[in-house]
């Protein structure tokens, strides 16, 4: 089993340079331009998206912009730092409880659960990234291709971890073939994910939050309720 696993180590850069040399040999330089382009168009749709989830959380969880934009800012930053949104569990957990007021079920069963299972940058990603390489090769999508793609893709994401580098390209790889992709060109644009992995990281964990803010928003109207009861109450007595 080890020396098997020697030799895939060994062939696999030449099986990635047999199978991108015929895409190199095809657009030459022009495929530096293509990769720059998905990198463009993938890190502004990721950072719409996070932005957009600001006005979406201060209306479905009842909270101030200012109020979750400070909550949600540590964790953004080690999820920039890191790519990865389990790194960024436990600032969230603690921002979560002390900013934002959420109940323990929210920072010890939500977070947790969003991080696992929640990955909002998927479906846009790989449906930016489906496009692109179609509009370049000439392939013609239909409805029923991208809804099938697209909830392929779902499923998929469940099953991937929050680490850098955690391969889910290659993972959704299928998806793409049964769609008409070359496997080429998916193996050329996962070289340069780096870049956008890191807008990905940080519209995850926007989202982990938000899906945790929105979700526990009638116990916090309950807490606050409450809260004004007591005061009332104490200040009565006084």
């Amino acid at each position: 089993m080890l020396q098997l696993t020697r030799w895939i180590v060994v062939a696999s850069p030449i099986g990635v340079f047999a199978l991108t040399y015929v895409l190199a040999l095809k657009t030459g330089i022009s495929a530096g331009g293509i990769l720059g382009t998905y990198i463009l168009i993938v890190s502004s749709m990721m950072l719409l998206f996070t932005v957009f989830l600001y006005p979406l959380t201060a209306f479905a969880g009842r909270t101030r912009i200012s109020d979750f934009a400070r909550a949600v800012a540590p964790s953004q930053l080690v999820a920039i730092s890191t790519r990865s949104s389990i790194a960024a569990l436990p600032a969230m957990i603690e921002a979560g409880r002390d900013r934002l007021r959420l109940p323990s079920t929210g920072t010890s069963f939500l977070l947790p659960l969003s991080v696992s299972l929640l990955k909002v940058n998927r479906p846009i990603s790989s449906v930016v990234k489906l496009m692109l390489v179609a509009h370049i090769f000439g392939i013609q999508l239909r409805p029923s291709t991208l809804i099938v793609f697209l909830a392929t893709v779902v499923i998929l994401s469940f099953t991937a971890p929050g680490i850098p580098q955690n391969g889910p390209g290659l993972k959704t790889l299928p998806a793409y073939l049964a769609a008409g992709i070359p496997i080429e060109a998916v193996i050329v644009i996962e070289a340069v994910e780096a870049i956008p992995d890191i807008f990905k990281t940080l519209l995850n964990v926007t989202g982990d939050m938000t899906a945790a803010t929105i979700l526990t928003r009638s116990h916090r109207a309950k807490s606050q309720v409450s809260d004004v009861d007591r005061s009332t109450v104490t200040e009565g007595a006084l």
